[in-house]
């Protein structure tokens, strides 16, 4: 298990491996056990009709696309440690300089929210890097959230030298 300096901070959400891992398994075994179940019916009352066996497949193509497109990039852990971040992904660790970071954008309309940050130098995962933030209740935040606002302020800051 990775221990964190003292005084880092999570950022990112604890569910996310959660959303990684589990929910796109629960999402594809629910659509093959109705697949099974339908094959089933099918073969004792000789037939149904084809879009009850098409609707499962379409859900799992939509699913497997929206899942690569909005969950698998996810980082695991990002971690505030003052003047850099550390993202842990797959067990692998990088620390993320705040000077290193162009932009901070977020997006609050996705389900689960993201958190992307545009780097100048590259690292591990490429020149982007995807988390989602530790949620807020009882607080609407689409448009913007405290963790977004304070990185981009800090990481201005990281690149000026002020």
């Amino acid at each position: 298990m990775l221990t964190m300096p003292t005084g880092a901070k999570r950022i990112s959400s604890r569910m996310t491996s959660f959303t990684k891992r589990i929910f796109p398994v629960l999402w594809f075994g629910f659509l093959i056990l109705c697949l099974l179940v339908e094959v089933k019916v099918a073969r004792e009352q000789h037939g149904v009709p084809a879009i009850v066996i098409v609707i499962p497949v379409l859900l799992m193509a939509l699913g497997y696309f929206l899942f690569k497109k909005l969950i698998f990039d996810l980082m695991d852990e990002v971690w505030d440690n003052g003047n850099e971040l550390i993202v842990v992904n797959d067990e692998h660790v990088e620390r993320v300089p705040l000077a290193n970071i162009m932009n901070v954008s977020y997006s609050g309309f996705t389900n689960p929210k993201r958190v992307t940050l545009s780097l100048r130098q590259p690292g591990r995962w490429g020149a982007t890097l995807t988390f989602t933030p530790l949620a807020r209740f009882f607080r609407l935040s689409l448009m913007s959230h405290p963790i977004v606002e304070d990185l981009i302020r800090r990481a201005d800051q990281a690149r000026t030298g002020a």
